[in-house]
């Protein structure tokens, strides 16, 4: 089973619909009104959070994943300037 997460902020007065903000960002449209997510702070706290993530290559950037030790668990951490997204697969 696998499902992601994902995070953005919007700023005062957007009014969007997230359905709509959503589908906008993963189209990989820049979405007026979100605020800049501050990324490598939240992927620094994910990596203390989860102890093994590491920082591996993904094409021309890098992405945080974790393995889990104790079974068939994994979280990979992608992002850019409008949102952080965490795909979680068991």
């Amino acid at each position: 089973m696998s499902y992601d997460l994902i995070f953005w902020k919007q700023g005062p007065g957007s009014g969007s619909d997230p359905a709509s903000l959503y589908s906008n960002l993963m189209d990989g449209s820049v979405v007026d009104g979100l605020v800049t997510v501050p990324a490598e702070a939240m992927i620094s706290d994910l990596t203390r959070a989860f102890p093994g993530a590491v920082r591996e290559p993904n094409g021309a950037d890098d992405w945080p994943v974790w393995e889990s030790a104790s079974g068939p668990a994994m979280l990979e951490v992608s992002w850019t300037d409008q949102y952080l997204m965490a795909n979680c697969r068991t």
